[in-house]
């Protein structure tokens, strides 16, 4: 993929992978498999995925601080 001239990307022709698409199939399957859930399972459903899924070490994994006091601001 080239940078064209007024910010404009040229498209490969022959890609092998579509991110697009299989963003959308995915989305599609989630829709399917939650439409008719209640809110709290909505919320129960994507915390199961959340915490057994291939990014589950990253959700249990505790956050960083990044500065130890609070920054307060004088009126």
């Amino acid at each position: 993929m080239g940078i064209l001239p007024m910010g404009r990307w040229r498209m490969k022709k022959n890609k092998k992978f579509d991110c697009v698409r299989m963003k959308r199939r995915i989305q599609e399957k989630i829709y399917d498999q939650t439409k008719d859930l209640s809110r709290e399972e909505l919320v129960a459903y994507f915390r199961r995925h959340a915490e057994t899924g291939p990014f589950a070490d990253l959700w249990k994994k505790p956050l960083k601080k990044t500065r130890s006091k609070t920054r307060q601001t004088e009126p």
